[in-house]
């Protein structure tokens, strides 16, 4: 976690684009039961907007993932994602996506899977309380050499410390392409 990467003004500039970009989804009613459906996951054309293209050179945060990866750096891809308010007692299926990103695991398996990406998440709004809608993260599951396994009934591993973090709008997380996580539900 990096603390304080985008000061207010950058923030609301932010903001400002990503709601613009998401108009067509404030738009569309909820729709109940039906968790999956309630959330918008943007990725072609954002960097077309001047805000959100500051964010590739953010100095803040690309010189610490040139520190891990090297100067040899890509952009891979792009994503806005806004979430409704989840039920609590939406179907567990539906409150979790444990995943690794990037899809290498689908070619070449688990086993010393290597580090080829780092995402970098800005945080336009606070997540401050527990299952706010913020990432979860596996702790330890970069080095893991297996898939995760949960068991029926269950939402998260029994074998990993789950991690909620917390943080305020203009904060960054950086996580690199080995660490399992999944979207944490978001109380009505």
């Amino acid at each position: 976690m990096v603390r304080n990467v985008l000061n207010q003004e950058m923030t609301a500039r932010l903001a400002d684009a990503g709601d613009r970009l998401a108009e067509s989804f404030f738009a569309k009613p909820e729709v109940i039961d039906k968790p999956e459906y309630n959330h918008l996951d943007l990725r072609p054309g954002l960097l077309k907007e001047a805000a959100l293209f500051d964010l590739v050179t953010n100095d803040a945060t690309v010189p610490l993932v040139v520190q891990l990866l090297g100067p040899n750096i890509h952009l891979h891809s792009t994503a806005l994602i806004y979430k409704r308010p989840e039920s609590p007692e939406a179907p567990p299926p539906f409150r979790r996506g444990w995943h690794r990103d990037i899809r290498i695991p689908r070619d070449l398996g688990h086993h010393t899977l290597p580090l080829v990406g780092i995402k970098i998440c800005y945080c336009l709004t606070d997540f401050q309380q527990s299952d706010c809608g913020m990432t979860l993260m596996a702790r330890g599951s970069h080095l893991r050499n297996e898939p995760l396994a949960i068991p029926k009934g269950q939402v998260d591993p029994p074998d990993l410390e789950v991690c909620d973090l917390r943080l305020k709008a203009g904060d960054a997380l950086l996580f690199e392409n080995r660490i399992f996580h999944t979207a944490a539900s978001e109380p009505e």
